[in-house]
């Protein structure tokens, strides 16, 4: 078999469809209905659900995954281009990775500039204080 190409983790993720928009949005109200029921029995719940609404309400449900295949389509196109679109977000540990990065480099200099000021201060205030005293 040939392996798949990984794929790029800043590439936009695909909208979600009208059934999955459902479902996530009625789930904990299941579980909590019927608590004693796995996983598998929730989604065939879920899917009855489904097929049980009416037309109204899986319309407002394509309107809302209209709205965000056109949002994708603009974070495709900017990704295809190479560049980064706003709501484009990096994986976890790459966030993770530039804080600590950035935590890193500020405590180094902030000591050595305000050590230096405090330095320059007492100097400035004590070179000040011996030309006046020989005047």
């Amino acid at each position: 078999k040939a392996k798949r190409a990984k794929k790029d983790p800043n590439a936009p993720k695909r909208p979600m469809n009208a059934y999955m928009l459902y479902a996530n949005s009625i789930r904990a109200e299941v579980r909590e209905a019927n608590p004693s029921l796995s996983m598998g029995d929730i989604s065939k719940e879920i899917g009855q659900r489904y097929k049980t609404i009416s037309a109204d309400e899986k319309a407002k449900l394509q309107t809302k995954v209209d709205k965000a295949k056109e949002v994708y389509k603009k974070q495709m196109a900017a990704y295809e281009i190479g560049t980064p679109a706003e709501s484009v977000k990096k994986p976890k540990a790459k966030v993770k990775a530039e804080i600590k990065k950035k935590k890193k480099k500020q405590p180094e200099p902030e000591p050595e500039s305000s050590d230096s000021d405090d330095s320059d201060d007492s100097d400035d205030s004590d070179d000040s204080d011996s030309d006046s005293d020989s005047d």
